[in-house]
């Protein structure tokens, strides 16, 4: 029985690189035949991607699903610009490493009190609902240093060996968007190799059987630990790369509805599938600038009524249905 599980899980990483591999060639090559302005979206959504695949190692692999993991992101993207702001292009490896580490530390925080206190359920996800509520009102409040809600602009632009990577000229933009895309790969392929590590099998069985886990001596709590605070870190370097790209930050980075976005990116994608939702968000972000832009009000209602059409019948979302369709080829 053993090995027909890891025979299972086996085919199902192999359908991941499978789908993997074509999707990043695509990302890597539309440049050349896209304009400046599809080269920044895509560099946005690509992004949101990488925040989509933060969540689903969470929910998809861990089993802990997190109602406000826009804290995070939008944490990652003031802390890049409040320290580029006071540290000019000299600060650029601080402002990368500080969108990671406070969103390390914020999720360091939440798991002593939440995981090792044993908050679950609907519970968990309600005070991290909360939590990125308290930082959009922060973040609205602290005027002086956030900008309230006129957000931050602009943004001073990151450096790339003594280069100025402004994303308002093609050059830096083109520069810009390939180091994205790289951090986007690089992200893939790191949580790729967890998902078929020791570790990875370790997450699965936490989430599927918590209590026969812990039977067998494994400390479920370190455990959810290490990956959330993990999830926050990625979280916040997507959001950290955001600033510079867009010039302009604010206090929706926070928002409800970048919160549910995701989670809607993910749960479309396919959770436990790291490129579906990866996928996912760059899909439905193009489909949701396209409807935006024809249908102002009634945008997010067509989202989510594709969302219902995912989950009653596609419930594996566009991932699996992929990957199905290549292991019947």
């Amino acid at each position: 029985m053993g090995t027909n599980l890891s025979t299972k899980k086996g085919r199902k990483l192999e359908g991941e690189l499978l789908i993997a591999i074509p999707v990043f060639v695509i990302l890597f090559t539309a440049p050349l035949f896209a304009g400046s302005y599809h080269t920044r979206i895509l560099a946005k959504f690509i992004l949101f991607g990488i925040f989509a695949m933060s969540l689903d190692l969470i929910w998809g692999y861990g089993g802990i699903l997190s109602f406000g993991h826009a804290a995070y992101f939008g944490l990652g993207a003031y802390a890049v610009t409040l320290i580029l702001s006071h540290t000019g292009f000299a600060g650029t490896l601080l402002a990368i490493l500080g969108s990671i580490f406070f969103p390390v530390l914020v999720g360091l925080f939440m798991s002593f009190f939440l995981i090792y206190g044993k908050v679950s359920g609907v519970y968990f996800s309600i005070i991290t609902l909360v939590v990125t509520l308290i930082m959009e009102q922060l973040a609205v409040a602290w005027y002086p240093v956030t900008g309230g809600l006129d957000g931050f602009f602009p943004v001073p632009p990151l450096t790339f060996i003594r280069y100025q990577l402004d994303a308002d000229t093609y050059t830096g933009l083109m520069i810009y968007f390939y180091i994205i895309a790289v951090v986007a790969l690089v992200v893939f392929f790191l949580l790729y190799l967890l998902s078929r590590s020791r570790y990875g099998l370790i997450l699965q069985a936490v989430k599927n059987d918590p209590q026969r886990t812990q039977f067998m001596g494994i400390n479920i709590a370190t455990a959810k630990s290490i990956v959330f605070t993990l999830s926050c870190g990625i979280a916040g370097l997507a959001g950290g790369l955001l600033g510079p790209l867009e010039d302009f930050i604010s206090p929706d980075l926070f928002s409800l509805l970048l919160s549910t976005q995701v989670m809607i990116w993910v749960a479309v994608g396919g959770r436990n599938t790291l490129i579906g939702p990866f996928m996912g968000a760059i899909v439905l972000g193009y489909l949701q600038a396209f409807l935006s832009g024809i249908i102002v009000e009634a945008w997010f209602l067509i989202i989510g009524v594709i969302l219902v059409v995912v989950v009653l019948f596609w419930p594996d979302g566009l991932a699996g249905v992929l990957m199905r369709r290549k292991g019947k080829s």
